[in-house]
């Protein structure tokens, strides 16, 4: 009984060094480049990434700024226009009345 428990502690033993080389592999990359070097240069990426985005959050809301004052002034220039034309509308309303009452004031002192 004593050989199948250090059989079966040395099997144990095995497959934990096995694991251990595994996660060394993992870790130093085994001729590749492996977690210890990927990391920092992930990090790294991560943090120029983080950076990019601010400034394109920053670029965004200029934009939406801009945006907003465009569509403000477009409102100004259709009520402008609006307004103008109204305007105009009782110009013309208030000559053409004045332009009736002289020609009939005209009339009224060459008929007497």
């Amino acid at each position: 009984m004593g050989t199948e428990q250090s059989s079966l502690q040395n099997r144990k033993i095995g497959q934990l060094e096995a694991d251990v080389n595994l996660l060394k592999r993992a870790v130093m990359g085994n001729g590749k480049e492996g977690l210890i070097v990927t990391v920092p240069l992930l990090s790294h990426s991560v943090e120029k990434l983080s950076g990019s985005v601010e400034g394109l959050k920053t670029g965004v809301r200029s934009f939406l700024r801009f945006q907003q004052e465009q569509e403000g002034r477009i409102a100004e220039r259709v009520e402008l226009k609006k307004r103008s034309r109204w305007l105009i509308g009782i110009l013309v309303s208030a000559n053409i009345s004045l332009l009736g009452l002289l020609v009939t004031m005209i009339i009224k002192m060459n008929a007497g």
